[in-house]
This record gives structure tokens, sequence and C-alpha cells, in this order.
């Protein structure tokens, strides 16, 4: 990803607002969905198709 990608996605989904993504397993909040899916996977430890269907049903937009 360019580096002005990164700084309008930033701009976009991080900058100056609050972690909107739940993880459903222990409350924390993260401002991406990609965070949160790093965490299921690696604190959790729940793979891919389970994790999938933590985030279902979490009301978020899906943009990326």
């Amino acid at each position: 990803m360019s580096i002005i990608k990164n700084l309008m996605r930033h701009m976009r989904y991080e900058c100056g607002l609050p972690p909107r993504f739940p993880c459903h397993v222990c409350g924390r909040f993260f401002r991406r969905k990609d965070d949160l899916q790093r965490h299921i996977a690696r604190i959790h430890g729940i793979m891919d198709g389970s994790a999938a269907l933590l985030l279902a049903g979490d009301g978020i937009k899906q943009d990326e």
C-alpha cells in the first residue's frame, strides 16, 4: 500500500476516532478490523472461520 493510501486510511478510520471494533471474547476495542482479527487469532487462539463468526453481526459497516 502506498504512503498516501496509508495516510488516507489513517485519517478516515483512525485519526481522532474512538475504537469501534469490539472483541466479543474479552471486550477490548480496536480501531481497525484487521487489528481485531489479529488479536482474536493471537490472544484467543481462534483462527479464520471462527474469527469471522465472532465478527459477524457487530453492526459495523464493512468498508475495507
